[in-house]
């Protein structure tokens, strides 16, 4: 058992962890709250692995958190990572950080080959609005397109008021992104 189990200062919990080997395979099982993943290689070279996150809950404190259900199917060899190729789905997301939430307004299905993760258009309620994406990224190429419809200020500053609409595409590499943003403002006061 790992107990105060941690990634980057945000705390999963408790985890139990299962190692099973036989003649030309080895499976691993990691188990907690909310949280099961499998990872079997076979044949030395073979890699397959399974996520299912059903309220899984990551926390930093007690401010910032992370809860999120859904499941992630990965395949490929260890010989070959940058070939992996992964599909899963958020049925739901929600984050609380530094007194903002977000939360998925509906399933996020993405897939992950040749070293970019690819989203079908999704939405998330946020405090300024309902923000929509749609994209992809990798190393190599940004491409993703985001729009708020009814922007609300209020939400940013106490001191503002205002609404609008918001479109932006984030474009570049990772090592350099390139922002390209157009909003449009409604009674700004």
């Amino acid at each position: 058992q790992l107990l105060g189990t941690a990634y980057q200062g945000w705390q999963v919990g408790d985890l139990g962890l299962d190692l099973e080997y036989t003649a030309q395979r080895a499976k691993l099982l990691l188990s907690g709250k909310g949280l099961r993943a499998v990872c079997t290689l076979e044949q030395g070279d073979h890699l397959e692995g399974q996520l299912e996150l059903n309220q899984a809950l990551f926390h930093r404190d007690h401010i910032n958190s992370l809860a999120l259900s859904g499941n992630l199917k990965m395949v490929g060899r260890t010989s070959q990572l940058e070939k992996i190729a992964a599909e899963g789905l958020l049925s739901h997301l929600a984050l609380r950080q530094g007194g903002w939430e977000i939360r998925a307004a509906d399933t996020l299905h993405f897939a992950y080959a040749d070293q970019r993760l690819r989203c079908e258009p999704f939405s998330l309620h946020t405090p300024a609005g309902v923000l929509h994406l749609e994209g992809s990224a990798g190393q190599d190429l940004l491409a993703v397109e985001g729009h708020l419809a009814a922007l609300s200020l209020g939400s940013w500053s106490p001191t503002v008021t205002g609404t609008g609409q918001l479109n932006f595409f984030l474009g570049g590499t990772a090592s350099h992104p390139e922002l390209q943003a157009q909003a449009t403002l409604d009674q700004l006061l």
